[in-house]
């Protein structure tokens, strides 16, 4: 489907360096956040780190936030496929997009 083939969906897991600095590890079928597909998450946390990259000009393939009590898994699922139906990659770069909070 176009929302297998162009999107990630998953979670990540982010860690306090011995520095203080946050880092993000993604499973391994992840890989590196700037080399893949947009990111959906429902994970407050990964969406302040997504705010902080776009301050610093990090660039990143995109994230797509939906609050987790704020949304079905079908109502999800439907958003995620119109992003991928009518969004390039290239216009998901470095930016944020929020589904609709029921």
């Amino acid at each position: 489907s176009t929302l297998r083939k162009k999107l990630t969906v998953g979670c990540s897991t982010l860690a306090k360096s011995s520095t203080g600095e946050t880092t993000t590890r993604f499973g391994k079928s992840f890989g590196n956040m700037d080399a893949c597909h947009e990111l959906f998450t429902q994970d407050d946390v990964f969406l302040t780190l997504a705010d902080r990259w776009l301050e610093n000009g990090r660039d990143f393939a995109g994230v797509i936030y939906a609050h987790q009590l704020g949304i079905t898994i079908g109502q999800a699922v439907r958003d995620l496929e119109l992003i991928a139906t009518v969004l390039e990659p290239d216009e998901m770069q470095n930016r944020i997009e929020f589904l609709p909070y029921l």
